[in-house]
């Protein structure tokens, strides 16, 4: 990236360059330096949705996991027709369920309480109750309005 033509790149294009050099290293097997392309990337587009996926990718393979589902989760709110991460974060999740160990089981002396009925909106999509479901039922989303992310029902 530091030919005469670089210079003539707005900071967008010059990050969207960096994230897809850094897949191909990382592709290539060079974890190192697609880190380094990409970290360029989000330096100076930090809510590149590629960017953060691509990145999602590189800590995966560096087997931080936790990380790895983070970025995932930011670049899917941004965007979610990026597929590589939302296989992604299918993937750290997968892992992340299967390396907590269950919770020792705790004989009750109260009548268990029924399940909880799903409400439904609107749109006649069954949403949870707040607080009452699996965290599956909630999804992180983006909003730009105000500045955040925050977690909304899962699209299905």
């Amino acid at each position: 990236m530091d030919s005469k033509g670089a210079a003539t790149l707005l900071p967008s294009e010059r990050a969207i360059i960096l994230s897809q050099r850094g897949f191909a290293r990382l592709k290539l097997g060079r974890t190192a330096d697609a880190k380094v392309d990409v970290d360029e990337a989000l330096r100076i587009a930090p809510k590149s949705a590629f960017s953060l996926a691509v990145s999602g990718l590189i800590e995966e393979e560096l087997g931080h996991k936790p990380d790895a589902s983070s970025l995932y989760s930011r670049a899917l709110a941004l965007d979610s027709d990026i597929e590589f991460a939302r296989r992604g974060l299918e993937r750290t999740k997968e892992t992340e369920a299967a390396a907590t160990p269950p919770p020792p089981a705790v004989p009750s002396t109260t009548t268990p309480s029924p399940p909880v009925a799903a409400k439904t909106d609107a749109a006649s999509k069954p949403v949870m109750e707040q607080g009452k479901g699996p965290a599956e039922e909630l999804c992180a989303r983006y909003v730009p309005g105000v500045g955040k992310t925050v977690l909304v029902a899962c699209a299905k």
